[in-house]
């Protein structure tokens, strides 16, 4: 690896940390970056954990400093998100990439829907009745835990859709506990991926130290009480664009 590609995966690795601390998508970065460079899919995709673990470990370390993590939440919602990865990671190299993609098309759909019919949920900040955890919200979190093992791209959005739309969650604190969540999905499914010997660690360790200053400023950012609306707009953003990048392929 040259000076100037190391440069190039360090700076993509802070712009995906950022994104995926304060909203998701930065693996809709990544992961076409690596492809373009000559990586395999599968191992784009391993490789792709290495810095979702260190930048989500970053942002946590963070939230915990600042003492804004719900621990005993964040470790029962954790559990079944942890055997949702374990099984998608493990089921990923079977799955036909048709698949993956009308899989990506369907939820981005729906997430886009969400967004749009009821804008002013993801902004309240007052009145709210948080939700106990109960076996439904178990089961979604083990889905999201396949999903994540499988793709990974938009998991960090789906978890702030459960916890916000389900469990009635503000939004800051639900990207807190998100971030708590994709740490385990990270360190669940990277080592999986690097079991089976599907991770460049070159890439993967260049991407990472990207990661660690682009989740550090992105949690940093997050806290704010100003973020609430910045991270709102930035989640339909990702939405629109990535849906309208999979339909101009599909064209």
């Amino acid at each position: 690896m040259t000076i100037t590609e190391a440069i190039i995966f360090i700076s993509i690795g802070a712009i995906a940390g950022f994104m995926n601390t304060v909203a998701s998508s930065g693996s809709a970065i990544t992961l076409p970056i690596m492809i373009l460079a000559g990586i395999d899919p599968l191992v784009a995709n391993g490789t792709n954990r290495l810095p979702i673990f260190v930048g989500f470990l970053t942002s946590v370390i963070n939230y915990a400093k600042a003492g804004k993590i719900p621990w005993k939440k964040s470790f029962i919602l954790a559990v079944p998100v942890a055997f949702g990865t374990a099984v998608g990671s493990i089921l990923v190299g079977s799955l036909p990439k048709f698949y993956s993609e009308l899989f990506i098309i369907i939820a981005l759909v729906i997430s886009l829907t969400l967004v749009l019919l009821n804008p002013k949920r993801f902004l309240i900040t007052q009145n709210l009745h948080e939700k106990e955890i109960t076996i439904w919200a178990i089961l979604m979190c083990f889905v999201i835990g396949i999903w994540a093992g499988i793709i990974v791209l938009d998991t960090a959005i789906f978890i702030l859709f459960f916890l916000v739309l389900m469990l009635k969650h503000e939004l800051i604190q639900a990207n807190i506990i998100k971030s708590f969540l994709i740490l385990v999905v990270g360190l669940i499914s990277l080592c999986i991926f690097v079991y089976n010997g599907q991770v460049d660690w070159y890439v993967g360790i260049t991407l990472s130290i990207g990661s660690v200053i682009g989740s550090y400023i992105g949690s940093t950012f997050a806290m704010q009480e100003s973020s609430r609306i910045w991270v709102f707009r930035i989640i339909k953003t990702i939405l629109v664009l990535e849906l309208g990048s999979l339909v101009v392929r599909a064209i």
